[in-house]
C-alpha cells in the first residue's frame, strides 16, 4: 500500500519546490565528483538535489517506490527506477562510490536491511550521506508536554498522526547506532537546522537541530 500513498503524494499539488539548504548542498558537493558512481535511495522526482548530483557525478541512479516520482525524475533526464526499498537492491556488489539516503530511513518499517544493502553495493571506502529528523528537538518536546504528537512526515497529518508516513523515530544516538549496526562507520554527524537556529544547533544539536546528517564509510 505504500506505493499508493507515495504515488498520491507525488501526484498531488504539482511539482514540489523545496529549496536545497546549504547544510545539505555542501556535503553533496564535497563528496561527489567527476569519478563518483552515485546511487540515490528515495530519489523522489529528482528536483531537490538529483539534478545537482547527476551533473557532478560520473553516473547516477535514483531509486524510489513511487512510479509517479520516477516518471518525473526520468522527465528531468535522470536515470531513475522503481524500487521497493524494503527489498534487496538489484545492484551488484561494490559498484557504487556514494550512496545518498536523505529523509528516507524514517519511512521504512525495518531500515537496517536497506542500510546493509547500501553497504553491500558500495565499493570499499564508499561514502554514505544519510539524514533523519530529530524526534526530540525542542518543538517536538513542547508538543509532547502539551499533550500533542507530530510525526513530522507531512504537515497535513498534524491532526491525524496515524496517517503520517514516518514509521521510525531517531535521536542522534539511535541514528548512529543504526548505521553502525548496518556495517557503516560514522565519520561525521551534524545537526541540521534553519538559519534562525543554526547557531544553537551547533551548540546543542540534540535539542535545537531539526534533523541529523551522517557521513559514513564502508569498510576499506
Amino acid at each position: 500500500m505504500e506505493d499508493v500513498y507515495y504515488d498520491t503524494y507525488w501526484s498531488g499539488g504539482g511539482e514540489r519546490r523545496w529549496v536545497l539548504p546549504e547544510c545539505l548542498r555542501r556535503p553533496l558537493e564535497r563528496h561527489i565528483g567527476p569519478e563518483s558512481r552515485v546511487i540515490d535511495l528515495g530519489c523522489g522526482d529528482g528536483h531537490y538535489y538529483g539534478e545537482l548530483v547527476a551533473g557532478r557525478a560520473k553516473s547516477y541512479l535514483g531509486l524510489d517506490v513511487s512510479s509517479v516520482a520516477v516518471e518525473r525524475a526520468r522527465a528531468r533526464g535522470l536515470d531513475a527506477r522503481v524500487q521497493d526499498l524494503g527489498r534487496p537492491l538489484a545492484e551488484a556488489s561494490a559498484t557504487r562510490d556514494v550512496a545518498i539516503c536523505i529523509e528516507v530511513i524514517e519511512h521504512l518499517f525495518d531500515p537496517e536491511p536497506l542500510l546493509r544493502e547500501v553497504a553491500r553495493v558500495l565499493a570499499p571506502g564508499g561514502v554514505v550521506l544519510a539524514t533523519v529528523p530529530n524526534c526530540v528537538h525542542l518543538r517536538l518536546r513542547w508538543y509532547a508536554l502539551s499533550g500533542r504528537f507530530h510525526a513530522m512526515g507531512d504537515p497535513a497529518t498534524f491532526h491525524t498522526p496515524w496517517r503520517d508516513p514516518h514509521l521510525r523515530f531517531f535521536t542522534r544516538r539511535s541514528f548512529e547506532s543504526l548505521l553502525r549496526a548496518a556495517g557503516i562507520a560514522v565519520v561525521e554527524l551534524h545537526g541540521l537546522a534553519g538559519v534562525q537556529t543554526a547557531g544553537l544547533s551547533r551548540f546543542w544539536p540534540t535539542l535545537f537541530a531539526s534533523g541529523f546528517l551522517a557521513v559514513g564509510r564502508t569498510g576499506a
